[in-house]
């Protein structure tokens, strides 16, 4: 029997592979490079963050959004061994507050194993099983209000920002980031709206996730 819950699980993966699973180091270079870009927008601040280094990983720096005063360092070797730090203070080195470090030589519950082996995908992911609110779901889990999460206190507090403590995905963790740090109430229920329906197209019509759609501003055009 297909449940709900059986339906979400397999959206969830799909959502990811669709838009959070950059392969080939130019595909991981252009997300990271279309994802900087467009937080000038999303965020309303002044300048685009510089783009990422690549010499055998991706790292770069974000700056400050400007409201928080909190600016985060990432460093992704591959898929499953990155690690975020954020920065209080991105001149001084003891302005480090806490790192988001994945791991990939411990083990953590295989649940995509077990969603191949079960095998169910197809059925569930069919156009009749998936509505707006399952999808609603499954955005709000991966993006906008993970189930495990952390608040900031300081430098302010404000319990409408939850950094998620369970994405081992280095491109949705950033994605998060994007979403949970953006200051505008109205731009991010914008956003939520936009990925909601961005994503319940592209599966029921098993359509591609381009990145220039899954960056672009629900206030504005296409990043290009």
């Amino acid at each position: 029997m297909i449940t709900e819950d059986i339906i979400k699980s397999y959206l969830w993966r799909d959502v990811i592979r669709r838009a959070f699973s950059p392969s080939s180091l130019s595909e991981q270079n252009s997300w990271m490079i279309q994802y900087c870009k467009s937080l000038k927008d999303f965020w309303q601040i002044d300048s685009y963050p510089p783009n990422p280094f690549n010499n055998n990983l991706i790292s770069g720096r974000i700056p400050s959004e400007r409201d928080l005063g909190i600016s985060f360092d990432y460093c992704i070797f591959n898929t499953s061994k990155f690690n975020i730090k954020f920065l209080f203070d991105p001149n001084d080195t003891i302005g480090i507050m806490w790192t988001h470090d994945v791991d990939e030589n411990y083990f953590s519950f295989p649940e995509q194993v077990f969603l191949a082996k079960a095998n169910l995908g197809k059925e569930a992911l069919k156009s009749k099983n998936i509505t707006k609110n399952l999808m609603e779901a499954v955005v709000d889990g991966l993006i906008c209000h993970p189930k495990s999460h952390q608040h900031i206190d300081h430098p302010v507090d404000s319990h409408t920002i939850r950094i998620g403590g369970g994405i081992d995905n280095p491109y949705l963790f950033l994605f998060h980031l994007r979403y949970q740090l953006c200051p505008f109430k109205e731009i991010r229920n914008q956003e939520r709206e936009r990925l909601v329906n961005l994503f319940f197209d592209a599966i029921t019509q098993n359509s591609v996730v381009t990145i220039s759609n899954l960056m672009k501003c629900p206030h504005n055009e296409v990043v290009s």
